[in-house]
């Protein structure tokens, strides 16, 4: 039954996964490579999935920079996320270079 056969725990940091579920912190974890193939090859657990796989082509991209850089250079995040946007929509070469 949905919300009481499972407890999907949202509060662990990112790069604390590992070691709570080596820890005991549940009975599966989502982890991004190598670490998912060196817990198995430790013997700490099993890659019975591959994400990538199966959930195929995923079509989102992360970027991530400090509150200072968003606070002190507005301009330069606003350069960015135009830049990518544009990347996004008309490909990577639609930008170019300043000469």
């Amino acid at each position: 039954m949905p919300g009481e056969d499972v407890n999907v725990r949202t509060d662990v940091q990112f790069d604390v996964l590992a070691g709570a579920f080596v820890g005991g912190e549940g009975d599966y974890v989502s982890l991004f490579e190598p670490v998912a193939a060196t817990l198995e090859k430790e013997g700490k657990g099993y890659v019975v999935a591959s994400i990538g796989k199966e959930a195929g082509y995923i079509p989102y991209t992360c970027y991530s920079t400090t509150k200072s850089i968003i606070e002190n250079e507005p301009e330069l995040v606003q350069k960015n996320l135009q830049m990518q946007f544009i990347k996004e929509c008309f490909g990577p070469k639609a930008i170019q270079q300043k000469k």
